[in-house]
């Protein structure tokens, strides 16, 4: 995967990279004021979606702006460690790189 600058318009909160059936970094920042998730994958590709931060005892949870059909979020916990969720439960999880 080759590395981007980020715009400098960006606030960084941070970058994990995850393994698996969907590798590739995961990066959580603001930007014009609105908070986003994005993944590139491996091939290039970007998903880019407007986020919303939900408090959680177990850490920062972020969820898709426009909601999510699985019930799926992000949760960075105090260990720095990113974990994706669904309505059945974890699916992954991976290592802050930055």
């Amino acid at each position: 995967m080759t590395t981007q600058t980020e715009p400098a318009s960006r606030e960084i909160i941070g970058h994990w990279f995850v393994e698996g059936m969907i590798s590739g970094r995961i990066s959580i920042f603001r930007e014009d004021g609105k908070l986003y998730s994005e993944y590139i994958f491996r091939d290039g590709s970007k998903l880019k979606r407007q986020a919303v931060e939900k408090k959680s005892s177990a850490g920062h949870r972020f969820e898709d702006a426009e909601g999510s059909r699985f019930g799926e979020y992000l949760l960075v916990g105090s260990d720095g460690i990113l974990r994706t969720y669904d309505n059945d439960g974890l699916i992954a999880t991976a290592k802050k790189i930055k």
